[in-house]
C-alpha cells in the first residue's frame, strides 16, 4: 500500500488511495475537514459507495458524538456516542436500519496498572446478542498479563509479556488460546530484541508448526523499512505454504514544516510470485488553503506486519 499526504495551512487533507492484487485494482479518494469542535470526512471509492462521518467533540465534556451514512445504501447510517474520563470510558451506537437495528455497547474500567472491559451486540430484531467479549488486563513494570473471553464465550486467550533487562530492549512473550467448539488450543511462543536503536527482530513459533520472523530498520529518520515472513511447516514450500511481506514507509515535512509527505509501498510476496500476490498503494494530498468543505477520517494504515502475539510480535 503506497500513502501520501500533504496538509495545507488549514485543516484541509485530501488522500488517495491504490490497491492492486492480482490484475484487480481498487481505488479511492478521502477528502477532510476540520472546523472548530466539528470533523467532516467524504470518501469515494472505485465502487461508486461514498461514505460520509461527521464528528462533533466536547459538546458536552468529555462526550463525542459521530454519525455516519454510506451511499447507496441509505440502511446503512449509524450514530455513536463516546465518553471518556481519567479511569473510564463507554461507547453507544446503533445502526439507522428500522428493519433490524443493532445496538452495540462497550466499557472500560481501569488504572495504569489494572483494566477491565467488555462490549456487546444486540440484534433488536431477532432479540438476540450477536457478540459478547470480555476481558482483563494487569500491567507490572516489566510485565503484561492479559485475559481475554471473545466470539460470545467460545475462545479463551491468555497472553504474558515479560520485559527483560532495565533498559527493555528484549521481550518474551507466550499466549495460549482454546476455541471450546472446536475443542483446539493453540500454544504460540516468541520475543523481540532490539539490536541497535534502529533495528528490531521479533520472532514467533506456535505449536501447529507455523513460524514468523520480522526485521524492522530505521534507514534514516522517518523512514522505516520491513521485512516479514510466514512459513507453514505443515505445507512445507508448496503454494500458501509460506507468505511474505516487503513494506517501506517513508514521512517527511517541507522546509516550511507547511505540507507533509507520507509515502509507503507494501509488496506482499507468495511462492513463485502467482496471482495471489498483491501490490498496494495510497497517497495522502494537501488541499489548497482556500478550500474548506472536506476533512478526512482516518484511513487503514497498510496492514504489513502480521499480527503474532499482542502487544510485541503485532
Amino acid at each position: 500500500m503506497q500513502n501520501r499526504t500533504w496538509k495545507s495551512m488549514g485543516s484541509e487533507v485530501l488522500t488517495s488511495a491504490v490497491i492492486k492484487k492480482g490484475g484487480l485494482s481498487t481505488g479511492d479518494v478521502t477528502a477532510a475537514y476540520k472546523y472548530h469542535n466539528t470533523n467532516i470526512d467524504v470518501k469515494v471509492d472505485t465502487e461508486s459507495k461514498i461514505l460520509t462521518t461527521l464528528t462533533f467533540s466536547d459538546v458536552l465534556p468529555s462526550t463525542k458524538f459521530i454519525a455516519s451514512l454510506r451511499l447507496p445504501d441509505y440502511t446503512s447510517g449509524k450514530v455513536e456516542v463516546q465518553y471518556f474520563r481519567d479511569i473510564a470510558a463507554a461507547t453507544v451506537a446503533t445502526t439507522l436500519n428500522n428493519q433490524s437495528p443493532v445496538v452495540d455497547l462497550s466499557l472500560t474500567l481501569g488504572t495504569p496498572s489494572f483494566s477491565a472491559g467488555g462490549e456487546a451486540a444486540f440484534d433488536s430484531t431477532a432479540s438476540s446478542f450477536t457478540k459478547y467479549n470480555a476481558g482483563i488486563s494487569v500491567k507490572m513494570p516489566d510485565s503484561t498479563t492479559d485475559i481475554v473471553l471473545a466470539e460470545k464465550a467460545d475462545m479463551l486467550k491468555l497472553s504474558f509479556v515479560h520485559d527483560l533487562g532495565e533498559e527493555k530492549k528484549s521481550a518474551i512473550v507466550a499466549e495460549f488460546t482454546r476455541r471450546f467448539s472446536t475443542n483446539e488450543n493453540t500454544i504460540t511462543v516468541g520475543g523481540c530484541h532490539a539490536l541497535e536503536s534502529f533495528t528490531t527482530v521479533k520472532g514467533r513459533l506456535n505449536n501447529h508448526g507455523q513460524l514468523g520472523a520480522l526485521l524492522q530498520h530505521e534507514v534514516k529518520p522517518n523512514s522505516i523499512l520491513t521485512i516479514s515472513g510466514i512459513w507453514d511447516s505443515g505445507k512445507n514450500w508448496s503454494p500458501g505454504g509460506w507468505r511474505g511481506i516487503l513494506d517501506f514507509c517513508c514521512s517527511s515535512c517541507g522546509s516550511d514544516q507547511e505540507s507533509n509527505l507520507i509515502y509507503s509501498l507494501a509488496l506482499n510476496l507468495l511462492p513463485h510470485l502467482t496471482r495471489s500476490s498483491s501490490m498496494s498503494a495510497s497517497i495522502r494530498v494537501p488541499l489548497p488553503p482556500q478550500t474548506s468543505m472536506w476533512a478526512r477520517s482516518p484511513i487503514d494504515e497498510p496492514s504489513t506486519s502480521w499480527t503474532a502475539l499482542n502487544p510485541i510480535l503485532a
